[in-house]
């Protein structure tokens, strides 16, 4: 099992995320945009330990890699998820971050600074392997091929 998935299962995202696009008599997931088709067995085949999720509080994951691109989202979200979905229940990992003195330039991985007020005027936040393994999982989600051969 890769790190990135071995952090997810790690810190519980399956308990409020699933990996299933269910289908159209089970809600609206693909009106959601969150797959274009349902999920079948043959999209786990080559995982060891997949997370399907067994309740759904937050947004479905199957296909987060096609939806959203851009890492610093991820790490933001991560961080503090207020800033993405204002409201939301779920929980910062900002454990899953440093803070590491700035030594000349901004790195540009940092997280935006005014995400910590706290943040001491030099430093800035960086995701740690495991936060960078994390969204390189996120982003490797994407079940959107087909899984029947086009007729010709």
């Amino acid at each position: 099992m890769e790190v990135g998935q071995q952090v997810y299962g790690a810190n519980g995202c399956s308990g409020c995320h699933t990996q299933v696009v269910r289908p159209a008599n089970m809600g609206s997931d693909i009106a959601r945009g969150w797959g274009s088709r349902r999920t079948f067995p043959v999209d786990y085949y080559h995982e060891t330990n997949p997370f399907l999720g067994i309740v759904r509080i937050g947004p479905d994951l199957s296909n987060i890699g096609k939806r959203k691109k851009d890492t610093s989202w991820f790490y933001i979200l991560l961080y503090e998820p207020n800033q993405i979905f204002p409201g939301t229940i779920m929980p910062p990992y900002k454990y899953l971050f440093r803070k590491v003195r700035a030594e000349g330039k901004r790195n540009p991985e940092a997280l935006p600074p005014e995400l910590d007020r706290t943040l001491p005027k030099g430093m800035q936040i960086m995701p740690s392997p495991e936060a960078v393994a994390l969204v390189a999982y996120l982003l490797s989600l994407d079940r959107s091929y087909p899984t029947q051969p086009k007729k010709q």
